[in-house]
Formats: C-alpha cells, structure tokens, sequence
C-alpha cells in the first residue's frame, strides 16, 4: 500500500515486523520472534516499566497549566484496562481521531499496539463522517461535539462496536439520540494525570447506565474522601510533575479536585 509506504518513509522506518508484505520497506514475519501482538523485533531490549516515557501538558480542573510525566508502566497499565473493558482484540480497528500531544491519542496507540488492533489513521484532510464511512474502525474516541456533529450528518456508524465518549459530561439529549440510533456509546471519566480513562460502561449497556460514567476499570482505584472529593491511585497514576524550579513527585492517592461519588452499583453518576 502506497500510502503505508510513505507513512512508514516519513517516520525513517527501514524495516517492519509485520504479517504481510509492505511495500518499499524490508519486511520480516512476525513469526520470526513469536506470533500475533506478542511478537517483538529480535535484537531489542525489554523496557522497563518504571522508564519516563511521556510528558503531557494539561490544564486539569485547576486550568493552571501541569507537565505531567508518564512512565512505559503507565501508559501499558492504561491501555490493558480499556483493552478488557472494551473488548480490543486483533480483529478491532480504532480510529485515531484524537491528537497525540493529548492522552486520549495516546491511548489509542498503546492500545492498538498492545491488543495487536489495527490503527486507523486518516487523512488530515478527510471529513469525521469519510473518515469514519472509509475506515470502518470497530472502536473510536470522540468528545460530545464530534458524535452530535456525526449524527447529524446522518453519517453512517454500523461499523462501531464501542464509542468512547470523553472529554466532558456528556448531554441528555445526545445520549437520548445516540442511543436511539443503535450507537454503542461508552460514557467514561479520565484525565491525563491517570494517563487517560479511569472509569467506563461498557458498549450496549442500557440508557440508565449511560447517565453514569461507569464502573472504574482494571489496574485503576478511586475513592471517595469525606469531604466528597474523587481521589485516584494505581499503577496508571503519573510519575509526578515538571514543575519550572523542580520534579515532584505523585502523591500514592491523587487528589483529582472533582466532587462525586459512587452509587450502589460501584459507579461513578455524577461528578463536578
């Protein structure tokens, strides 16, 4: 395929593990060191869990700009949870819709990268309703705007077997629609300080439920302070934070500065 050539030519890749041929690169069989996403390029060392490998801005509740550091631990740990709850095999195709200067793009990739799914990237150019008609991504990630925007464009979804929704609380009215439409939207609660997702439903769950933002996932905890406070904690919670004068370090249990709490289903209904 041409345009995995050039992607591939864009990034300096000379060779590729992979379980077909690709064009204008030297191409080795994932059968060489394993099979399917287990595989790994002969040669390379295992990185260590613990090893710094993101720093990404965010401004958080507080809107004060943070460097937040992730770790390789961080990142995997994320991506196996979402991996479990949404049912990511090697048969999945997620559409990369999502920057990746921003946690949610990330996610997308490590997951992908883990659960050995295919990456759908779209052209820069192409409009979110071709993008989505073209591709057929099984699972994809939006903010509120881009599904309203989708559903009014009559665009046509049937490939979706799960939408992450995040971002923001997600309106009434648009769960109302999606639902009706046969969406298999996921509500969820996340933050870049927990390298992404911390709590979800899961796909063709009932309209009640997605009023929540669901249950917190694997390798994830939270809880509740007296105050009514969210605090989260966990093998996905950051490094700690670049600030201009030092490095500091997380607190075991993040403060988050949200309200909420949790129903007696062990879900998250509502936060502030």
């Amino acid at each position: 395929d041409t345009a995995v050539a050039d992607a591939l030519a864009r990034l300096e890749l000379d060779t590729v593990y992979a379980d077909a041929e690709v064009a204008g690169v030297e191409t080795r069989p994932l059968a060489e060191e394993g099979a399917g996403s287990q595989a790994r390029a002969p040669g390379l060392p295992a990185i260590a869990l613990d090893r710094w490998l993101t720093v990404v801005h965010t401004s958080g509740s507080t809107g004060t700009p943070k460097a937040i550091v992730h770790s390789v631990g961080n990142h995997v740990w994320s991506a196996r949870g979402v991996i479990e709850a949404l049912e990511v095999t090697d048969r999945s195709r997620w559409l990369l819709d999502l920057p990746l200067y921003h946690v949610g793009g990330l996610g997308v990739v490590m997951r992908c990268a883990l659960a050995g799914a295919t990456l759908a990237v779209p052209p820069r150019a192409m409009p979110l309703a071709d993008r989505v008609a073209t591709l057929r991504p099984t699972h994809a990630s939006f903010v509120a705007t881009q599904l309203r925007r989708l559903l009014d464009a009559g665009a046509d979804l049937s490939s979706l077997q799960a939408v992450l929704l995040g971002g923001s609380a997600i309106p009434a009215d648009l769960l109302d629609r999606a639902t009706e439409a046969g969406v298999p939207v996921v509500t969820s609660y996340g933050m870049t300080e927990m390298t992404s997702t911390i709590t979800a439903t899961t796909p063709r769950t009932g309209r009640a439920t997605l009023s929540t933002s669901g249950r917190v996932l694997p390798y994830r905890a939270l809880r509740i302070t007296d105050a009514g406070e969210i605090e989260v904690s966990g093998p996905t919670r950051f490094v700690g934070r670049l600030d201009p004068d030092a490095f500091r370090p997380a607190p075991e249990w993040h403060p988050t500065g949200d309200l909420g709490h949790l129903d007696a289903e062990g879900r998250l209904p509502d936060f502030l």
